[in-house]
């Protein structure tokens, strides 16, 4: 399951062999059936991830929104690494245990994810000062 700057990305770098997780993990634990690893399942698991950034994004836009700088988004990003190939390991049997990944996959999905926790990092602080800036504005 890799959730970073867009799910088309990380589904490309599987194409391209930089990672050996398919986007289709991320079905694997809830359906049966062959079809999850075809065309229809690559789809739906690229929809679901997106769902799930979305969600991730919310969570930034909640919490950390009042911080400026890129070095909290990296941080989100190196704690949504972690949270996906340490604490959700488990519920993606196909994955394998994370010290039995290869090189290019740990390297490859962990700059992924530092470069969508600073997307959204900088995108939503960004956002956020701008309309505090604009708010002040109104109100002098």
């Amino acid at each position: 399951m890799e959730e970073y700057f867009g799910p088309e990305l990380g589904y490309l770098a599987y194409a391209f062999n930089f990672i050996e997780i398919s986007p289709g993990i991320i079905l694997e634990s809830w359906t049966v059936g062959a079809w999850k690893t075809g065309w229809l399942g690559i789809i739906i698991s690229l929809v679901l991830i997106g769902i799930f950034s979305v969600g991730a994004s919310f969570l930034y836009y909640l919490v950390l929104k009042r911080f400026n700088g890129f070095w909290l988004g990296i941080i989100y990003g190196i704690v949504l690494f972690l949270l996906v190939f340490i604490v959700l390991n488990p519920l993606l049997p196909s994955m394998g245990p994370f010290n039995e990944l290869s090189r290019d996959t740990i390297i490859t999905c962990i700059c992924l994810y530092i470069v969508y926790g600073l997307f959204i990092g900088y995108s939503i602080s960004y956002e956020h000062q701008n309309h505090m800036l604009v708010k002040e504005e109104m109100e002098t």
